[in-house]
């Protein structure tokens, strides 16, 4: 929903991977080829939308192929830039070469196979792409010079004797970002998979009714807490770590260098506090070159276990002072390795910095504390279920709701901050296309009631127009502050709890976690709570049956007995 400027933060890359070394073969200053170890392709980066990649000559599928460009390396004068050519078998580039509309430069010498980078300097490129998920490369092959690739774009040719067999065209290349398959792509932008395990048993809970879970897993640790956050202003998560750490526990905690508001003071003081404490770690994410525009995710490693939720770590949102939030504990270790390593590839140079050395760069901002004391009505508990599925944003979050969403058959209930219009507003309204009876619930915080409210006018209008069994409506919150819930409910039995908002820059532009829940337990739980917010006003028509319902929880109420619960 935001952009910003990131604070300039100079670092340089450690190169992680083994290179052999270059052999001299001669011709026109031309090198041997230099294997590197590779990973798959990465996601989207920032920046403007590129031309179409645009064969210039039909040619054949024996032919060399321009595979990607990266005319931007984050490097005085542009040193590292290089051309990927798709070689199908063994060639001989002898009568080849690379130009645009100012130099040629000759590929004399060069014989290779599989997907070589062509480059000038072929030491740092060998880096680069080592170490680069975003791009598979098997081999560096270095020349003695290389048209200079313009960061405003141009038009890239690969040519045999005076023919032109490939070309491609790019424009406005952001920084440290590799144009390939007609899109820009970070070259320290992940591209994981959706991991996906079988029977768990998962704990759930609801905010502010489940404020102690979080905490109760930290004090829980007996090896590794690995802590991720958009921001972070929890005393008692503070507390925590620290007696984590005391007992021996490897600490690492990972914050958004420049969230939307600015770094209050109280998040300098306690991330200062663990940057101090003896076995803490505290990365600040968000540098200049950096892949994603927020570090907005919100999870923690602890041991094997894995929590992922909707808040952040601050006493309005985990601390249960405030927002109406989801969360979800996951018991395995595929979950939590899987998380963990999406960790370790964010808590790195050059995306991410030590606190201790970001520290001074931050201009701390008054932040208020919410102190809200409210019912606990919707108690945690302990459920099976029968799938789990880790998403991440923006490799593989948004294209899994989505698909989730159209295979949606009886009933959708949807809890969100806010919703624009995309791929996820779209599969919710499909799916009342297709009669599956919807339900949003949108945050009547002051930063989007109004925006909410003409979304939930223009919506509602078009379900009545069209016959849909659609209705959107802005929380009246009781028992809670606002919503500031990311999840869904698909059919009773499939739900999705994440920091994910439904919009496209959180779905492309940021690091986002989400659950996705499988099972009639869990399903049960979350839409339970769901029914709860959304019959909170009576006046606004809710029927016999849900009624009635009200009735019985009110009577399960009594039995079990009611407990206010207050957090500073």
């Amino acid at each position: 929903m935001h952009t910003r400027t990131l604070r300039p933060v100079r670092s340089a890359a450690v190169g992680l991977v083994l290179v052999a070394a270059l052999l001299a073969v001669g011709l026109s200053g031309a090198v041997a080829a230099t294997p590197v170890a590779a990973h798959g392709p990465g996601a989207p980066a920032d920046g403007s939308l590129p031309a179409a990649s645009t064969p210039a000559a039909p040619g054949n599928d024996t032919d060399p192929r321009i595979a990607a460009v990266y005319p931007n390396p984050a490097a005085h004068g542009d040193r590292g830039e290089f051309v990927v050519l798709r070689l199908p078998r063994g060639t001989n580039l002898s009568e080849w070469s690379l130009a645009d509309d100012r130099a040629e430069a000759s590929l004399a010498g060069v014989t290779a196979r599989g997907r070589v980078a062509v480059t000038d300097r072929p030491e740092r490129v060998a880096d680069l792409v080592g170490e680069s998920a975003a791009l598979r490369v098997d081999a560096v092959v270095g020349v003695d010079s290389l048209p200079a690739l313009s960061n405003a774009g141009e038009r890239v040719v690969l040519r045999r004797a005076n023919g032109t067999v490939d070309a491609v065209e790019y424009r406005d290349a952001p920084e440290r970002s590799v144009y390939r398959d007609g899109e820009w792509r970070h070259l320290d932008a992940t591209d994981r998979s959706v991991t996906r395990v079988g029977s768990r048993s998962v704990r759930a809970f609801v905010l502010p009714d489940g404020a102690d879970v979080p905490v109760t897993l930290l004090r829980s640790a007996r090896r590794q807490v690995l802590l991720a956050g958009y921001t972070f202003e929890s005393e008692r998560a503070t507390r925590a770590l620290e007696r984590a750490a005391e007992r021996g526990v490897a600490v690492r905690v990972l914050v958004d260098a420049g969230p939307v508001g600015g770094t209050t003071r109280r998040q300098v003081r306690l991330l200062d506090r663990l940057a101090n404490h003896s076995g803490v770690e505290v990365w600040a994410y968000g540098t200049e070159t950096a892949p994603y525009a927020y570090q907005h995710a919100k999870y923690a490693v602890v041991d094997d276990r894995v929590l992922v939720t909707t808040e952040n770590w601050k006493p309005g949102g985990l601390g249960g002072a405030g927002n109406r939030g989801w969360g979800t504990i996951v018991e395995g270790g595929a979950v939590a390795a899987e998380l963990a390593a999406v960790f370790e590839a964010d808590a790195r140079r050059p995306a991410a910095v030590p606190w201790r050395e970001y520290r001074d760069r931050v201009d701390p901002v008054y932040g208020s504390v919410d102190r809200g004391s409210y019912p606990s009505r919707v108690e945690p508990a302990r459920l099976p279920a029968d799938s789990v599925r880790l998403l991440v944003a923006p490799d593989n979050a948004q294209r899994e709701i989505v698909g989730l969403l159209a295979d949606a058959n009886r009933s959708l209930r949807v809890q969100q901050v806010s919703m624009e219009p995309g791929p996820l507003l779209s599969a919710t309204t499909d799916a009342a296309r297709r009669g599956v009876e919807v339900r949003v619930l949108l945050s009547s915080a002051e930063y989007v009631r109004d925006e909410n409210r003409r979304l939930a006018a223009r919506l509602n209008e078009r379900a009545e127009r069209q016959g849909w069994d659609l209705q959107v409506r802005v929380a009246d919150a009781e028992g809670f502050d606002a919503v500031h819930t990311k999840g869904a409910v698909v059919d009773g039995r499939h739900v999705v709890v994440g920091s994910l908002n439904w919009n496209d820059h959180s779905a492309q532009r940021n690091r986002e976690v989400v659950l996705v829940l499988s099972g009639d337990a869990v399903g049960d739980y979350y839409a339970d709570a769901f029914d709860r917010d959304w019959r909170t006003d009576p006046s606004r028509g809710v029927s016999v049956s849900l009624v009635l319902a009200g009735l019985a929880a009110v009577a399960l109420a009594a039995v079990v007995g009611y407990r206010r619960v207050t957090f500073g």
